[in-house]
């Protein structure tokens, strides 16, 4: 094929990762292409794609190769060699966010959904680094075998850098799908590959395994620092994949709740402003909305597991036609998180969540409570509604504060760590 046919997969490549983040991540910490002018007035892009939540940014650069019909044994050579040429390239590429930032105009984007996103006031305190690669052949497929980095992750520098494979890092997103989950997966590569105790050439996705099924095994090797055999991990850890995947299964109620709660987002509801001193921003807006979706964003997978069983939990008790109410606090987070099941119309539900959330932060003594709202028939045919209600210096009424023991029973802490 002459070179003038060769695809530029390049645009393609780019779009298929920014689709695994926003599937990942939502769309509401996601900027593809964040671009900034240069002090010359030249516009250029502070990285391919840019994940940021809350104090933590992922800066992805993404590289296509397209390259000619290769064996295994004619890779060693010139091919690597233009291939490391643009692994270079790439995490040279890097410097540009920085720039962004240091620009008078550059370091504030604003996502798909509206949601700004401001690093002006510098680096995060986490930042990761991401290059995902793509080799292509002249059609489009992949070549017959596996090309990794010789060193594909380096975390003793000032910020950590990972480099994946295009299937790789789809892989990961599939399995670490929440952007706590995976932040963690990376922070654990990169402490293990910096303290040399998991080769430098491990597979990325049986590092994975490691992070999911391995906690006593990483524990013994800090303990005596001793290197983890990883080779293989994930095709021995299968069975633990499906068993973990049925697990999880449920906690996708939380992240279609996100995606709900924006697709109806703007449908402002009638309330009396006694709600309006409670709620932090006007119940169904996009602004509440935004308000509410970083608290659930925040949770990882095992927490919104635990979140989707509660819910659960409330629309099965309101069967026998009463107010169904239950509450859940993480030891990782500082809110709690309400949940109504209500016999009542839809309008009134922000009543009853702003008085239960008040008197919920205040037995429990909560900065704040993530308030979800759904009739007995469930999200899918009630529908749904949240806000986020503030604790507030002047204490309820007696009745409120009555109202929510009685439903809520003395607090309590639940811990999902890993």
């Amino acid at each position: 094929m002459a070179s003038s046919e060769i695809p530029n997969l390049g645009d393609e490549i780019e779009d298929a990762v920014a689709t695994l983040c926003r599937n990942s991540f939502f769309p509401d910490f996601v900027v593809q292409g964040p671009k900034y002018r240069k002090a010359g007035g030249l516009e250029k892009e502070a990285a391919d794609i840019l994940v940021v939540f809350k104090g933590t940014a992922l800066a992805i650069q993404v590289k296509t190769r397209i390259m000619p019909p290769t064996t295994a044994e004619e890779w060693p050579g010139v091919e690597e060699q233009r291939f490391l040429k643009v692994i270079e390239k790439g995490l040279g590429q890097f410097r540009a966010l920085v720039e962004a930032i240091n620009s008078p105009e550059g370091g504030r984007w604003e996502s798909s959904r509206g949601t700004p996103l401001d690093l002006r006031e510098g680096l995060p305190p986490r930042l990761f680094l991401i290059l995902v690669y793509a080799l292509k052949l002249p059609d489009g497929s992949e070549p017959e075998f596996k090309v990794r980095c010789s060193k594909s992750c380096s975390a003793d520098g000032p910020i950590p850098i990972h480099i994946f494979s295009l299937t790789e890092f789809g892989t990961l997103l599939r399995m670490a799908d929440t952007f706590p989950d995976f932040v963690d997966y990376l922070q654990l590569r990169g402490d293990l590959q910096e303290q040399k105790l998991i080769s430098k050439t491990a597979d990325p996705i049986d590092v994975w395994a490691l992070f999911a099924f391995g906690a006593d095994r990483v524990r013994t090797a800090l303990q005596g620092n001793t290197l983890i055999e990883t080779d293989r991990l994930h095709s021995e850890c299968l069975s633990e994949v499906e068993k973990l995947e049925e697990v999880e299964k449920p906690s996708y109620l939380v992240d279609w709740l996100i995606n709900e709660l924006f697709a109806g987002s703007g449908r402002t509801l009638p309330v009396s402003d006694n709600i309006r001193s409670n709620a932090t921003e006007e119940p169904g807006s996009l602004a509440a909305y935004q308000r509410v979706v970083p608290f659930l964003s925040q949770l990882n997978r095992r927490q919104r597991a635990r979140l989707a069983e509660e819910f659960f939990i409330r629309i099965g008790r309101s069967q026998d036609g009463r107010d169904s109410f239950g509450s859940v606090k993480f030891k990782e987070h500082e809110e709690a998180y309400l949940f109504l099941c209500s016999m009542e119309p839809k309008k009134e539900w922000h009543v009853s969540l702003a008085n239960l959330g008040l008197g919920l932060a205040h037995i429990i003594n909560v900065p704040r409570v993530v308030c979800i709202a759904t009739g007995p028939q469930g999200p899918l045919e009630d529908g749904c509604a949240a806000m986020i209600i503030e604790r507030t210096d002047s204490k309820p009424s007696d009745k409120i504060i009555a109202e929510a023991r009685r439903w809520f029973g003395p607090p309590k802490e639940e811990s999902n760590e890993r």
